[in-house]
């Protein structure tokens, strides 16, 4: 009986004995420092996209209100890239994208409204774009307009501070972005008992 006493006391001192060592060790996570883009492998490309024609008739003896959004279904977009395996293990964040690269690879960045992810997110344009049509009698209307694109791609350096060992983590990638420079389109105006060519045009741009 004092053996197996002996030995359930022993017993009991080497688990007791057991070091932090033998646990696993905690996953460390990480908390955003600051980020800076820079050109080493920067390109830029313009894209024109033609809005398809918008036509609205009136055939009534009133006059009717139309509310317009050609630009409805574009977007602005926003993804990062790296092939660091722990390269978006940081809670979600917003950060300042580039918004606009010059000939000369400097880069401007806009506001603080993009979630820092591997997966492509969109927003909707920075600028209202509806279109508020008054029709006449016996009017038709015809909206022509055209939508320009920067789509972006630059590198990215990511500073990451761990939250357990407060160790500095640098994250390199990539990030590609499409930012609308402006739209640019008219509004014409016809006589639906006439052939004649429209008798009165509007122009209009939009940009942020």
């Amino acid at each position: 009986m004092k053996n197996l006493l002996a030995f359930i006391a022993m017993l009991s001192l080497l688990i007791s004995c057991k070091t932090n060592d033998d646990l696993p060790a905690e996953k460390e996570s990480y908390s955003f420092q600051s980020i800076r883009y820079y050109a080493a492998d920067s390109n830029r490309e313009v894209t024109t996209i033609d809005i398809p024609e918008i036509t609205y008739s009136n055939a009534t003896g009133e006059e009717q209100r139309y509310l317009v959004y050609p630009l409805e279904s574009y977007y602005e977009t926003s993804l990062f890239e790296s092939e660091d395996p722990e390269a978006f293990a940081v809670d979600s964040i917003e950060l300042f994208v580039p918004y606009i690269i010059d000939e000369h690879n400097t880069i401007y960045v806009g506001d603080q409204k993009w979630k820092y992810s591997n997966v492509m997110q969109q927003q909707k344009l920075p600028f209202d774009t509806s279109l508020d049509i008054d029709l006449p009698p016996n009017t038709k209307v015809v909206i022509n307009e055209k939508i320009f694109f920067s789509t972006y791609k630059t590198n990215y350096r990511l500073l990451l501070r761990g939250d357990r060992t407060g160790t500095e983590k640098i994250i390199e990638g990539t990030w590609t972005g499409t930012h609308v420079d402006k739209t640019e389109g008219s509004v014409s105006w016809y006589n639906l008992q006439s052939s004649a060519p429209p008798y009165k045009i509007n122009a209009f741009t939009y940009q942020e």
